[in-house]
């Protein structure tokens, strides 16, 4: 009886740990998806940018619309994380 019931609290103990972690990996998801939707609205890209072109990139609109959304996306992240590493630099 008292190995069912110390079976029983852990399980219940890894049921709440397992849910934590899956509670945080539901609210990064959130904020990466909000990030590429307000880079795409930003971009005014529509499923016509993604419909092909001739391949020689001529005036191929879609291409640059998503190189804007790509730099909204990453390089931002990129230029926080340089700006983070610089201040930390001047502190020390």
């Amino acid at each position: 009886m008292v190995v069912k019931n110390v079976r029983k609290d852990k399980k219940m103990m890894l049921k709440k740990d397992l849910k934590d972690i899956f509670e945080i990996h539901d609210e990064i998801e959130e904020y990466n998806s909000r990030k590429i939707l307000d880079a795409f609205i930003e971009n005014n890209i529509s499923e016509n940018d993604f419909n092909s072109s001739t391949g020689y990139g001529y005036n191929d609109i879609g291409r640059d619309k998503n190189r804007r959304m790509y730099m909204l996306v990453y390089l931002k992240q990129k230029m926080l994380l340089l700006e983070v590493n610089l201040y930390l630099e001047h502190m020390l």
